[in-house]
């Protein structure tokens, strides 16, 4: 009988240091966009193969839905949890959820419309835009509403032919008072930005 000693070799190999180069641009990517957590991986993943499809690391791989509950994980670290009710709002919102990816002021109003508390976004330039046009439209939608609001309802400008989504606020109910507050609001706004209004 023979007794061998093997010597085990723990040197990391260039595709395992990849694939956590890798795994870490994804986890900061996760801290500072605020993209979905889907889009983020997913995008990641699909570079991740075409780049080291050449090599054997593919099957080294995480597969996708372990990279998105390590992304969903990191992103729960580094951000307050998502509010069960309107009185969970942070007041003030923070400011991560304020500006646009350019860094520009997105909030244009935060407070109270109806019986409660509503949230209004639009660029400048949006609001700019809108208050140039003729015709707008508006469209209440009630499935992809935040839970702890009953609706998101957007205004769009419509110019030769083309709508373009300007103002979208979100709002805790439908009633008459709602809507007449909020657009009292809007006209407030207009007129603070762009010194006029076409009505």
């Amino acid at each position: 009988m023979e007794i061998t000693n093997e010597i085990h070799n723990h040197l990391i190999e260039t595709n395992d240091i990849k694939i956590l180069e890798l795994r870490h641009k994804l986890i900061k990517e996760v801290e500072t966009i605020s993209a979905p957590i889907d889009k983020i991986v997913e995008s990641a993943y699909s570079v991740m193969i075409t780049e080291e499809r050449k090599t054997d690391s593919v099957s080294k791989f995480s597969t996708i839905k372990i990279l998105k509950n390590t992304a969903s994980k990191q992103r729960r670290k580094i951000r307050p949890p998502l509010p069960k009710h309107i009185e969970d709002i942070p007041f003030p919102l923070p400011t991560l959820y304020t500006l646009t990816k350019h860094n520009t002021n997105f909030l244009l109003f935060d407070g109270q419309l109806g019986e409660t508390r509503g949230l209004t976004f639009a660029s400048q330039d949006d609001i700019r835009y809108l208050a140039n046009q003729k015709f707008w439209y508006t469209d209440g939608t009630f499935y992809t509403s935040p839970s702890v609001f009953y609706q998101i309802y957007s205004i769009h400008a419509y110019d030769e032919g083309l709508s373009t989504p300007c103002v979208f606020a979100l709002l805790a109910d439908k009633k008459e008072e709602t809507y007449q507050n909020f657009f009292l609001v809007l006209k407030k706004k207009i007129i603070e930005i762009s010194n006029m209004i076409r009505l």
